[in-house]
C-alpha cells in the first residue's frame, strides 16, 4: 500500500490527503508516537479549562485521548474534508463538545487570541520537506497564524523529529520575536525510531531576555538545561540526536568490537556538574550465556590504559567474558556513597543501551574491581585545570596529578605521595624514581654522565616547559650540583608547582616567559652560560651543547621556528674563526628508514677545538663520497690528468670504494666500512691545515639541524628485535604490506588472483617463492616474485636475505626473460647454482659465470639427484630419439660417480606443479594440476611414465615439474 507521497510537494496538496485517508480507512494513523508516549508532556501543559486547537489532526486518536482525560474544549482542523467528516461521525456521540472543521492552517478564520493551546503532531514535519522558498513561506504562514490565534501565556506544542532545517527555522522564528519562552522536551517513545522525537513547547509571554530550557534523555521534571544563546541550545539538541541515533544503530545490530561515543549523564538536581560518563562496548567475541553487563570503573582509574582506551576495554571484556559491557565512569568531584548507590542511579541508563533481543526484565550484573568506587580528593579546581589526589589499590597508595580541562583525559603531571610524619598531610615523594618517561630521561642522563670521561656536573641547565615541576625536582634530586633554570609561559603553573608538587625555588630558578623568545634573546645576547637545554612538553628533546657525549633524545618533534633557533645556537658554538676539528671518531652505524629507502648512517663523534664542544653527527656514505670528490677537485696533490694520475705524492686519503648492484645498504657492508671510514676521518683531520681546516671539511663535520632531528625518527624494528618483543593486546603484530607488480591469475583454489597495483598483507613467506597472503577477508598463496614492498622499493640483496649456505644446484622449470639488468634470462631445463636465497622470492644464481637474480618459483631443487657435470649448460627439451644417447652418457657417468636411483617395481603417482611445454613435439606437454604415473626414475631428471588421462602413452617426463 502506497501511503507516503512520491514527491514531497504532494504533502501540501488537498487531493493527496483525501486519497491518503481513503487508503488508510478507519485505522488511525499516528505520526511517530501515540498519546501514551506524549501524556507526561501534554498533561503538564494542557489543562481542562484550556481551549485547544489541533492543526492537521488527520485520523489520529490524539484529540480523542485528550478529551477522555477531561480536556473537552478541543477544535480539530485538517486540509482534507473527507477525514474531517469521518472523524466527526466517529466522535459526535461520545465526544459531543469536540469540534471538527475543514480548514487550511495557513489561512485560519478564527478570531485573534481565541485559543490557549495550539497542538501540532507531524504537520510541520510533513509540510517542511525542504528549504525551498515556497515551503518556507507556507511554514511562516502557519507560525504567524499560530501567533495570532494564541492568547497571552498560550502554548504552541509541536511534536516533531526535529530535523536540522526544521529545528533551526522554527526556533529562530520564535526566538527572534523575543516574546516566547522556548522549551524542548526529549520524548521517550515505545516505537523504535533512529531519530528521537521532541516536543517543542513555545509559551507566548513578554520577556526581556530570551530563555531556552531543554530536557534531554529522561522525563524528570527538574532535569533542565538552561540557555540564553540559541546556538548553544540547538547544539545540545543535535548532540542528543546524534547520541540517540548511534544508540539506535548500536542496539539494532551487533558489530564486533564497536563502541558508543562517550555519553554524559547529569544528576536531576544539578545540570552544572556531570555525574557519570558511560561507554557501551561490544566484545570481539560473542558469549552465549553472558550477553550484557555493566562495569563500574573506580574513580582513580578513569585515565588508566585499561579503562581509557578501546584496546584496554576489550581486555577487560575478554577477562569478564561478556558480549556487551557498559563502562560506567565515576567523576572525581562527585560523591558516591557506595557501589549500591551507583547501581541504583545507573540501572535505567544502562538498560537503555541493552541489545534489542534481550528481555526488558533482564537483571543486569554490575561488575567492578576490588577497589570498589575508588577515592579521589579534589585539591584545587579552576576554570582551566584540576589538581586531585587519587588512591590506588587497597594498600593506601596515593598519587597527586594535574589535569587541564582542555584535555581532561591527559595527565599533565603526576607524583607519588607520602604521609608527613609531623602533620600527617600528604606531601610529594621524590625518593623513588618511577618507570615513566621522567624516569627514562633521568636514567638516560645519569648513564650518559657516568659513561663520560671528566664529566662536569656543575653546569647550567635550562628546562623549557616547567609544568607541574615534577621533572624539575627529579633532575635536581639526581644532579644536586647542577644549577637548573625552569621556564614556563604561565605564572599559574609556577604557583601550582610550588604549592602542590613540592618545587623548591631555593634549588632552582623559575622564570615566567615564552621559552622560545627567551632562547632567541640568549642567542642575540650571545650568552654562553647555558650548557644544556631540555624541552619538556608533549615531546622531549635533550640538546647537548657543551658535553663530551651526545645526550639521548626521545620522540623529538620540532617545528620550523625552534629548528631554526637551534641551528643558530649550534652555529654560534661552532662557527668560530679559530675553531677546527680537534678529534673525530666513527663510533657506530645506525639503520634508518626515513627518508626512504632503507639506508645506514655512520655515527661520528666530533670534538671542536675552540670552544671545546663535542657533538654527535650522522653521515651517509654518499656524503663521504661527495666530500672526497670535493677534495680531489680542490687540491693539486690529488691524482688528476695534469699529473698523469700520479698517486705517489698523494695527500688525500683513499675512501673505501662504492659497491654497486645494491649491495651497499646491508649491515655487514656498513660495519666493514666503519673501521675504514674511521681511519679516513682521522687521517683527514691530521692533514695540513689548508686541507684539514678547509671550508668543505669544516662544513662536513659541522652539526646540522638534521643531526638534532635524526633520533626523532623512531627506527622501524628489524625482524629479530620485533620477534623478541612480547605481544600485548594493545600492540598487535602488524603484517607487512606489499604491492602486486603484475597481474597474477590463480589456477588453484588455494591460490589468490591479484591485479596489478593491488595491496596485500603477507602472513607467511615460504622459501619456494609462494607466500601466504591476505587481502581483505581473502587469504591464499601468491608468488613472491609478483610482490614488492609497499613502503620501500624491492631490493633482494638489501632486505630479507637468508644466511648464506653452501651452493646448491637447481633446474629451471619454466623459461623466464629478464626485465631488469640485475636479472638473468634462462631457458627451461637450465641447471643453475643458487648462491643466496631470499624470502622475497628472488634468489641470486650463477649460470655460465653470470650472476644475477632469478625468480625462485621457476626453480626446482636437484638435491638427492645426480646432475650433469656441467650444470650451467642449457638443457633444452630433447626428443625421445635424442634422449637415449643422453641417458646413456649420463648413466655411464652415474655408474662411475653416483649410485643410480633404484627402479621401482611398483608405479608412483605424482602431481605436476608447473606447466611444461614440449617445443619439439616428441615428448608430452604437461599442464599444472595433471597427475602422472611414474614407472622408472633416472637420476638424469627424466623419468619414464604416463599421464593418467592418456592411459596408453608412455613417455619421458621431466622430474623437475613433479611433486
Amino acid at each position: 500500500m502506497n501511503l507516503l507521497p512520491k514527491a514531497a510537494d504532494e504533502f501540501r496538496s488537498r487531493d493527496y490527503w483525501d486519497q491518503f485517508f481513503d487508503k488508510v480507512g478507519r485505522e488511525a494513523f499516528e505520526w511517530y508516537s501515540d498519546f501514551i508516549d506524549l501524556a507526561n508532556v501534554l498533561c503538564k501543559y494542557i489543562k481542562s479549562r484550556d481551549d485547544v486547537l489541533i492543526i492537521g489532526c488527520g485520523n489520529s486518536t490524539l484529540s480523542s485521548d485528550l478529551y477522555d482525560t477531561g480536556i473537552e474544549q478541543i477544535t480539530n482542523i485538517d486540509l482534507s474534508e473527507k477525514v474531517v467528516k469521518q472523524m466527526k461521525k466517529q466522535n459526535e456521540k461520545k465526544r459531543a463538545n469536540m469540534k471538527w472543521l475543514p480548514m487550511d492552517a495557513r489561512q485560519m478564520t478564527f478570531d485573534d487570541n481565541q485559543f490557549s493551546v495550539v497542538l501540532d503532531k507531524g504537520t510541520v514535519d510533513a509540510l517542511m520537506s525542504n528549504k525551498s522558498e515556497q515551503v518556507v513561506s507556507d511554514i511562516d504562514q502557519i507560525l504567524n497564524q499560530v501567533d495570532r490565534v494564541l492568547r497571552m501565556t498560550g502554548r504552541f506544542i509541536c511534536i516533531t523529529l526535529a530535523q536540522k532545517h526544521i529545528l533551526e527555522h522554527i526556533s529562530q522564528h520564535f526566538f527572534n520575536s523575543k516574546s516566547w519562552l522556548l522549551r524542548y522536551h526529549h520524548i521517550q517513545t515505545s516505537k523504535s525510531f533512529a531519530l528521537p522525537v521532541f516536543a517543542f513547547v513555545f509559551t507566548k509571554i513578554t520577556m526581556k531576555t530570551p530563555l531556552i530550557e531543554i530536557q534531554l534523555y529522561n522525563d524528570a521534571d527538574n532535569n533542565w538545561l538552561r540557555f540564553n544563546d540559541l546556538t548553544k541550545a540547538l547544539n545540545a539538541i543535535k548532540q542528543c540526536q546524534m547520541t540517540c541515533f548511534r544508540k539506535y544503530d548500536f542496539k539494532q545490530k551487533f558489530v564486533a568490537g564497536s563502541e558508543t561515543p562517550v555519553i554524559d549523564l547529569y544528576a536531576e538536581n544539578n545540570q552544572n556538574n556531570r555525574r557519570y560518563q558511560m561507554i557501551v562496548v561490544n566484545s570481539v567475541t560473542k558469549y552465549r550465556n553472558k550477553p550484557f553487563a555493566a562495569f563500574i570503573v573506580p574513580k582513580s582509574r578513569n585515565l588508566d590504559w585499561l579503562y581509557s582506551t578501546p584496546a584496554g576495554r576489550q581486555q577487560i571484556i575478554a577477562n569478564a567474558k561478556y558480549t556487551t559491557v557498559a563502562f560506567i565512569y565515576l567523576q572525581s568531584d562527585e560523591e558516591y556513597r557506595d557501589l549500591e548507590q551507583v547501581k541504583s542511579e545507573m540501572t535505567n541508563a544502562v538498560l537503555d543501551f541493552k541489545p534489542v533481543y534481550l528481555s526488558d526484565n533482564l537483571q543486569i550484573p554490575f561488575l567492578s574491581s576490588s577497589e570498589g568506587i575508588g577515592q579521589v580528593v579534589v585539591c584545587e579546581r579552576s576554570a582551566s585545570f584540576i589538581i586531585e589526589d587519587c588512591r590506588y589499590g587497597s594498600d593506601n597508595e596515593w598519587k597527586r596529578r594535574l589535569r587541564f580541562d582542555s584535555n581532561p583525559n591527559l595527565i599533565q603531571s603526576e607524583i607519588n605521595l607520602m604521609s608527613n610524619k609531623t602533620t600527617n598531610d600528604l606531601v610529594p615523594d621524590y625518593s623513588t624514581l618511577e618507570d615513566d618517561y621522567h624516569g627514562v630521561i633521568v636514567t638516560g642522563l645519569k648513564t650518559h654522565f657516568l659513561a663520560t670521561e671528566n664529566a662536569q656536573l656543575t653546569d647550567n641547565w635550562l628546562l623549557v616547559g616547567l609544568g607541574g615541576g615534577v621533572l624539575t625536582m627529579k633532575l635536581i634530586r639526581s644532579f644536586p650540583k647542577v644549577h637548573l633554570t625552569g621556564i614556563d609561559i604561565d605564572s599559574e603553573m609556577v604557583r601550582i608547582a610550588k604549592t602542590w608538587f613540592g618545587l623548591d625555588d631555593t634549588l632552582t630558578t623559575c622564570i615566567v616567559d615564552d621559552g622560545i623568545k627567551y632562547l632567541q634573546k640568549q642567542v642575540e645576547e650571545k650568552n654562553d652560560d647555558i650548557n644544556e637545554i631540555m624541552f619538556a612538553s608533549q615531546q622531549i628533546l635533550s640538546l647537548n651543547l657543551k658535553s663530551k657525549e651526545k645526550l639521548s633524545q626521545q620522540n623529538l618533534s620540532i617545528d620550523f621556528d625552534v629548528e631554526e633557533l637551534l641551528s643558530k645556537m649550534i652555529d654560534r658554538n661552532t662557527a668560530n674563526n679559530n675553531s677546527y676539528v680537534a678529534d673525530v671518531k666513527v663510533v657506530d652505524v645506525d639503520k634508518r628508514y626515513r627518508p626512504g629507502p632503507k639506508h645506514y648512517v655512520y655515527v661520528i663523534q666530533v670534538t671542536w677545538s675552540n670552544p671545546s664542544n663535542t657533538f654527535i653527527i650522522y653521515r651517509r656514505y654518499a656524503q663521504f663520497f661527495a666530500l672526497q670528490c670535493q677534495l680531489l677537485d680542490l687540491f693539486a696533490e690529488a691524482p688528476s690528468p695534469s699529473n698523469n694520475f700520479n698517486t705517489k705524492d698523494r695527500l688525500i686519503p683513499f675512501l673505501p670504494g662504492k659497491i654497486f648492484l645494491g649491495r651497499s645498504q646491508i649491515r655487514q657492508v656498513a660495519l666493514e666500512r666503519r673501521h675504514a671510514l674511521d681511519i679516513y676521518c682521522r687521517t683527514l683531520i691530521a692533514l695540513p691545515e689548508r686541507i684539514s681546516r678547509s671550508r668543505c671539511v669544516l662544513e662536513f663535520f659541522r652539526p646540522l639541524t638534521t643531526d638534532v632531528q635524526s633520533m626523532a625518527l623512531s627506527p622501524i624494528p628489524d625482524k629479530k628485535s620485533a620477534a623478541n618483543k612480547p605481544m600485548t593486546i594493545s600492540a598487535p603484530a602488524k603484517l607487512a604490506t606489499y604491492r602486486c607488480v603484475d597481474r597474477f591469475v590463480a589456477q588453484e583454489n588455494t591460490e589468490m588472483s591479484l591485479e596489478r597495483g593491488s595491496l596485500v598483507q603477507v602472513i607467511h613467506k615460504h622459501l619456494n617463492g609462494w607466500w601466504f597472503v591476505q587481502q581483505g577477508d581473502r587469504t591464499g598463496f601468491a608468488p613472491g616474485a609478483f610482490l614488492e614492498s609497499n613502503e620501500y622499493q624491492r631490493n633482494a640483496i638489501e632486505r630479507n636475505a637468508l644466511p648464506k649456505s653452501s651452493s646448491e644446484t637447481y633446474v629451471v622449470n619454466n623459461s623466464y626473460t629478464a626485465k631488469d639488468r640485475e636479472e638473468l634470462s634462462l631457458e627451461q631445463g637450465s641447471f643453475v647454482t643458487v648462491l643466496e636465497k631470499s624470502y622475497t622470492g628472488w634468489w641470486i644464481v650463477n649460470f655460465k659465470n653470470q650472476t644475477g637474480q632469478f625468480p625462485a618459483i621457476y626453480l626446482t631443487s636437484c638435491k638427492g639427484r645426480a646432475v650433469p657435470t656441467r650444470t650451467t649448460e642449457v638443457e633444452p627439451n630433447i626428443s625421445p630419439n635424442g634422449l637415449n644417447q643422453r641417458l646413456s652418457s649420463l648413466n655411464s657417468y652415474e655408474h662411475n660417480e653416483h649410485q643410480e636411483y633404484p627402479t621401482h617395481s611398483q608405479s608412483e603417482i605424482f602431481y605436476v606443479h608447473s606447466d611444461f611445454i614440449d617445443k619439439i613435439g616428441d615428448c608430452v606437454s604437461l599442464q599444472r594440476g595433471d597427475t602422472v604415473e611414474i614407472h622408472e626414475k633416472h637420476s638424469s631428471g627424466w623419468w619414464l611414465g604416463r599421464r593418467l588421462k592418456d592411459d596408453y602413452i608412455l613417455t619421458w617426463i621431466p622430474s623437475a615439474f613433479l611433486q
